[in-house]
């Protein structure tokens, strides 16, 4: 195994600074390693790495290195760069030794001088710079490009998936996806890579077998794997390219049961071999599995807000109305219990489960009405009101809003008199006797309204900050 590090000066964390990496990286897999035809690739949800730009290009940097890029897959957030995480500790490790003998760590050469004189096992090092005069990638980008986490790349296309083996996937093929290709990104190397002195080697020891009863000091992080071992280096050989396995050791009978249980009725179909006849909760159970649309598991994106129905708005204006007349207030919890067991004059449910309003819902309709009676505007006819708030285009609402901002700049704006503690700051200022207050004082009042000063500045500049902001007061005008 070998870690590859470019070390850099100064650049945008951006798509195409890790394309540049990305692009040396491969010339040098390559040079080292000519038998190497095909790569993967594998990291994190960044934004740097999982964009639309990078995906589209990264087909093309593998075709200037002389490698395929067959597949780069996103995994959940700080489960992507393990290896690169747990090789760093020793690197920083490297180059605070070097710093703690009185050398200087200022510039990327100067970490370089620190790693090639304590180097660390199995990596090397580069001095780079990126050339971002050389950007020109255009692409149309990819709808719902967030929700996708793997990508396979296809001599004609990419084909993405949004979990990993989960369904045919949906293929983008490059003539839709291309405005300008990248050209080479054009990496300068100040310093190239460093000799690897020693080789950090893989050795799955622990994996295939049961560890000893007595077990290790080091477990595996993984979820799904219950080894331990007695080394620190066989942990991180583990982590790095074993195999995980939970095996089980002296199991109970509880265990087993359990286990047997959940083996049984973990998959359910309608081709079952038992002559028996299906009892009518496992009917039920066979409907529903076969029922379950693809991707059901899948976390659903975000919809833009919908409109309460007609029914639902005279609701709850309903009660709003009943809270103002008797002056007890409807709560918005209160009102949400109430609304699931509400029934018409018939005795029929009023609303159906779709149309349950949570409380955060129930108190931003209320807030609105609020709003509309402090204008004047009844509760009656406030349906057209509301419905106006949610429709952009619509002038009334326009307006409404700039009669809110307008108030909200006149409660904002400086009244008469500014008070701060006791004083009337105005009447001092028109008497011209700012300059009883000490520094201290004046830096106080400063920051009750929020005035910018710094430290550094002196009597005669506060008291010229708090004037400035006086003469804005009416009485000032």
């Amino acid at each position: 195994m070998t870690s590859y590090v470019h070390l850099i000066n100064s650049c945008s964390q951006d798509w195409f600074s890790v394309l540049s990496i990305v692009e040396d990286l491969f010339y040098n897999i390559k040079a080292n390693n000519p038998h190497i035809t095909t790569v993967y690739l594998r990291s994190d949800e960044a934004g740097c790495y999982h964009n639309n730009l990078l995906i589209a290009a990264l087909k093309d940097v593998g075709k200037r290195a002389g490698v395929f890029v067959e597949r780069y897959d996103f995994s959940e957030p700080q489960q992507g760069k393990d290896i690169c995480d747990r090789i760093i500790c020793p690197l920083k490790s490297a180059i605070r030794r070097y710093c703690n003998e009185g050398n200087d760590i200022l510039r990327a050469e100067d970490m370089y001088a620190a790693l090639e004189k304590y180097p660390v096992r199995g990596t090397t090092c580069s001095v780079s710079r990126i050339n971002d005069s050389v950007t020109q990638l255009q692409v149309h980008k990819l709808s719902n490009f967030s929700s996708f986490h793997n990508f396979k790349f296809e001599q004609d296309g990419v084909t993405v998936w949004k979990a990993y083996g989960i369904g045919k996937g949906k293929k983008f093929f490059d003539k839709n996806i291309f405005k300008k290709r990248q050209v080479a990104t054009q990496l300068k190397t100040d310093k190239n890579f460093t000799e690897i002195h020693e080789l950090r080697k893989s050795k799955s020891t622990c994996d295939g077998k049961i560890p000893e009863e007595d077990g290790g000091l080091y477990f595996c992080v993984e979820s799904n794997c219950n080894y331990t071992f007695t080394w620190i280096e066989e942990l991180e050989h583990h982590m790095d390219a074993g195999t995980h396995k939970r095996f089980v050791e002296n199991e109970t009978v509880y265990d087993t049961l359990r286990r047997e249980w959940a083996s049984k009725y973990k998959n359910i179909s309608n081709n079952s071999n038992q002559s028996s006849v299906p009892t009518q909760e496992n009917a039920s159970l066979m409907q529903d599995h076969i029922q379950l649309p693809m991707g059901w598991a899948l976390s659903k994106t975000q919809e833009g807000g919908t409109r309460f129905a007609e029914k639902v708005r005279y609701y709850l204006t309903k009660k709003f109305e009943l809270g103002e007349l008797t002056g007890n207030n409807a709560d918005p919890s209160d009102v949400e219990r109430e609304m699931r067991a509400a029934r018409n004059e018939s005795g029929d449910r009023m609303f159906s489960r779709s149309e349950w309003l949570t409380k955060t819902q129930i108190k931003g309709f209320f807030s609105r009405l609020a709003k509309l009676k402090k204008k004047g505007i009844t509760a009656s006819n406030v349906e057209e009101l509301v419905n106006s708030e949610q429709d952009e285009d619509d002038e009334d609402e326009k307006k409404a809003r700039e009669e809110l901002i307008a108030e909200i700049f006149n409660q904002l704006h400086t009244k008469h008199p500014v008070i701060f503690e006791s004083y009337n700051l105005c009447e001092l200022h028109s008497e011209g006797k700012l300059s009883v207050f000490k520094v201290t004082m004046l830096k106080d009042i400063c920051r009750h309204f929020e005035l910018k000063f710094t430290s550094k500045d002196k009597k005669a500049d506060l008291i010229t900050v708090i004037s400035s902001f006086i003469e804005l007061c009416s009485c000032g005008q």
